[in-house]
């Protein structure tokens, strides 16, 4: 288990365990699951980390995981520490809106994962520049309104999930 330092008012330590994982249609990577309650909602990572083996750095983190945590927004500041990130996944946040701003870093992701939140509405040019993208999962929150073509221009698109 690695180590990382997340400023916020005052530094607190986070800790952060590095694995690799397979998702829905093979697709390996090497991920980092943030361990603390509660995300600021910008975060300036300081690389202190134990990776699996001293063969593995920041630059090999292609996915990030945030379980059981309290989220107001999508965390930013993400890409400075980890710039070949591909996956973006909350899971269990209470997290209640995102838009294209929140997501503007993370334009090279192929995939992102929103599931068990709270997201009431997806607006319509919410991935209008993500021209990466694989998969779309954002399942079990509690949408009403998802905007028309909010798909269009996702030439690579495989898996769709709004349940």
């Amino acid at each position: 288990m690695g180590q990382i330092i997340i400023k916020k008012e005052s530094e607190m330590k986070v800790k952060c365990r590095y694995e690799d994982y397979t998702y829905v249609g093979n697709k390996n990577v090497y991920q980092c699951e943030f361990d603390i309650q509660t995300i600021p909602e910008n975060i300036t990572i300081i690389p202190d980390g134990t990776h699996q083996s001293a063969s593995r750095g920041n630059e090999d983190v292609d996915s990030v995981l945030f379980v059981n945590c309290n989220l107001s927004k999508v965390p930013q500041g993400l890409t400075k520490t980890f710039p070949n990130l591909k996956v973006l996944n909350i899971w269990s946040s209470g997290l209640k809106t995102v838009t294209k701003t929140d997501l503007a870093e993370y334009k090279n992701l192929e995939r992102i994962y929103i599931s068990y939140s709270a997201i009431k509405f997806l607006p319509g040019d919410l991935f209008k520049e993500f021209k990466n993208l694989e998969a779309i999962t954002i399942d079990s929150n509690k949408v009403e309104l998802i905007e028309p073509n909010i798909l269009d221009g996702l030439d690579k698109l495989k898996i769709v999930n709004f349940r």
